[in-house]
């Protein structure tokens, strides 16, 4: 009984080890269309996330995520990282594992065991997922929930998170609800 109680307390203060921290966060949203020959194939957001203290912060990593829905019935999630230094410098990507993007009293997006891709930008990642993954998070656009977007970035070992309500222009939700009626 006591080893296994020493081995649950382990398990506990591991787990702990590997909670990221909550940042309150800045995060912007522009409309996103993808278009064939003229015709509307996919709708969604990106969504460009920052903490919002950086008074003390000599760089800051900013999350940049997306979601769209794609006919027939197809999402699709990508996301990356990009470190920045505030007083000049070059911005650089940096390679993530793993990406998900969250509204308040929703499970998160992507699901459990998605298959991941390699975007076309360098260290950003891929998900496939289906079209219901997607839809509570247009939704949280544009009813102002909560979300919260957490990145494992390589070589950090845990996610970093950030969290605010998503900042939008009424303009740039109508395009998106237009977009997404003509799909």
């Amino acid at each position: 009984m006591r080893i296994e109680i020493v081995l649950c307390i382990a398990a506990l203060i591991s787990a702990v080890a590997q909670a990221g921290t909550i940042e309150q966060a800045l995060i912007l949203a522009d409309p996103q269309m993808q278009v064939k020959d003229g015709a509307i194939r996919g709708c969604g957001y990106r969504l460009k996330g920052m903490p919002k203290d950086i008074s003390t912060a000599k760089s800051v990593v900013l999350l940049d995520t997306s979601f769209n829905l794609f006919s027939p019935g197809v999402g699709l999630l990508k996301g990356g990282a990009t470190q920045v230094t505030l007083k000049g410098g070059t911005p650089v990507n940096r390679p993530i594992e793993s990406f998900w993007i969250r509204a308040q009293g929703e499970r998160p997006t992507p699901p459990p065991k998605t298959e991941v891709k390699p975007a076309e930008t360098k260290g950003y990642l891929l998900y496939v997922v289906p079209m219901e993954a997607t839809l509570h998070l247009f939704a949280a656009v544009r009813e102002q929930t909560p979300l919260m977007i957490g990145m494992r970035i390589k070589g950090e070992g845990i996610d970093r998170i950030y969290a605010g309500t998503v900042e939008v222009s009424d303009k740039d939700q109508a395009q998106v609800g237009e977009c997404m009626g003509e799909l």
